[in-house]
């Protein structure tokens, strides 16, 4: 391992837990767009998600999402 690497390392095992923590709630989040009935949680994670970069000093804008055309079911908002 390039020793200039050691204090990354170091940082990422001091905010292991942080870390871990994050992905727990990102991942209880039923965000399968794919599945019409998840629209709204897909929405609530594109929130968290721009929450969690405003956090870190990024700038986000969210935006209303298309409809798709389906052939079988009519228009669906993504």
């Amino acid at each position: 391992m390039a020793p200039q690497l050691d204090g990354f390392f170091k940082q990422v095992d001091t905010d292991a837990d942080h870390f871990i923590e994050r992905l727990r709630k990102a991942v209880a989040i039923p965000s399968i767009s794919a599945e019409p009935e998840r629209r709204p949680d897909v929405v609530k994670m594109g929130e968290w998600m721009a929450n969690e970069l405003k956090s870190l000093g990024a700038s986000v804008e969210l935006r209303d999402l298309a409809c798709r055309q389906e052939r079988r079911l009519g228009d669906r908002a993504l």
